[in-house]
C-alpha cells in the first residue's frame, strides 16, 4: 500500500460495522504492514493477511454491538497509514 500524500488532509472518523466489513482486505493490510515495520500492536512477526482479516473479521460482532469502536483516518477516499511520526522520531 502507498502511504497517505502528505498533502491529503487526513480525517479521523468512526467506521461502522457493515463499512469495515467491505473494507476487510485494507484494514488488514494496514495491520499486517504495521506488524511487519515492527509495530507493538500485540502481534508478532510473520503476521500474515489472512491473519489480519481473521483478526478484523473477530471485531465486526463486537462493533455492531456498540461494545468496540473503530476510528480510522481517511484521506482521499483511502485508509491512511504509516508513514514518518515526528514523536516516534522515524
Amino acid at each position: 500500500m502507498n502511504e497517505t500524500s502528505k498533502s491529503e488532509a487526513i480525517v479521523i472518523r468512526p467506521m461502522d460495522a457493515a463499512e469495515a466489513q467491505a473494507r476487510l482486505d485494507e484494514l488488514a493490510d494496514i495491520l499486517t504492514d504495521a506488524v511487519a515495520q515492527g509495530a507493538s500492536v500485540f502481534f508478532m512477526a510473520g503476521f500474515s493477511r489472512d491473519d489480519g482479516r481473521a483478526f478484523w473479521r473477530s471485531q465486526l460482532a463486537g462493533i455492531a454491538a456498540g461494545e468496540k469502536f473503530l476510528y480510522v483516518g481517511e484521506a482521499g477516499g483511502r485508509l491512511a497509514q504509516g508513514g514518518r511520526h515526528p514523536a516516534r522520531g522515524t
